[in-house]
């Protein structure tokens, strides 16, 4: 499922669905902008695989939970350079994180501009594959 606002293209993921990859790459074949992710709790396993998602699909992911778990890892926003750019704090009181999606940002330039694109060919394969150059 993606749905768009603003031109930006959303996608939805759950919980356990953090372990797997493929379901992540799909979302960045599809376009999608940024990743909407909830989890009862946000554990430190879950932390390091949201942030190498964002990084490997040069994808902005939001991740949700409710307060009462954010010990556990607070809820927050992830840039498509991996790197955490808003979040939460433990404390067991509703909160919210903010960030400003922006393909324009300079921070951002290398992973959207650069990284995304490269990864793209390079999972189509071809540049992997020897051609036989005529002359």
């Amino acid at each position: 499922m993606t749905f768009e606002v603003d031109g930006y293209r959303f996608g939805c993921l759950t919980c356990i669905e953090v372990q797997f990859p493929e379901l992540w790459m799909g979302y960045e074949r599809l376009g999608v902008d940024a990743i909407l992710f909830s989890s009862y709790g946000i554990r430190s396993f879950f932390q390091i695989a949201l942030r190498a998602h964002a990084g490997f699909n040069c994808l902005w992911i939001s991740g949700a939970t409710p307060a009462q778990t954010a010990h556990e890892g607070p809820a927050g926003i992830i840039g498509p350079d991996s790197k955490i750019i808003s979040h939460c704090s433990v404390e067991t009181n509703n909160q919210l994180a903010f960030a400003t999606l922006n393909r324009n940002d300079p921070l951002f330039d290398e992973a959207l501009h650069k990284a995304k694109p490269w990864r793209r060919l390079a999972r189509q394969g071809d540049i992997y594959r020897n051609k036989r150059i005529e002359s």
